[in-house]
């Protein structure tokens, strides 16, 4: 997990799910205790969901998750969306970086 901070190219990013590159996808609904995140690829959702806690110990947990999907997948990058709350997420994001 890394490039967190980079500035996203929508219109570029749109194009490279539209021609198949396969992505991982991630969004992740946060809040103050946990947050939740469903995971997909461009071509659907996969029946993956996890809760985990808002503390380190989660958020490697979270990492080992992604690993896992990428690899289990074929994915060659994962792509994160974070629904923010407050200031709930931060952590998350700093970790991320």
């Amino acid at each position: 997990m890394s490039d967190a901070s980079m500035p996203v190219d929508v219109a570029q990013l749109r194009q490279q799910l539209r021609s198949g590159v396969p992505w991982l996808l991630v969004g992740i609904d946060v809040a103050k205790a946990s947050h939740l995140a469903a995971f997909g690829t461009p071509w659907g959702l996969l029946p993956e969901r996890l809760r985990f806690p808002n503390t380190r110990g989660g958020f490697t947990q979270f990492a080992a998750r992604c690993t896992a999907l990428q690899q289990a997948t074929g994915s060659t990058a994962v792509l994160v969306g974070v629904e923010p709350t407050g200031s709930f997420g931060l952590p998350l994001l700093r970790f991320c970086a």
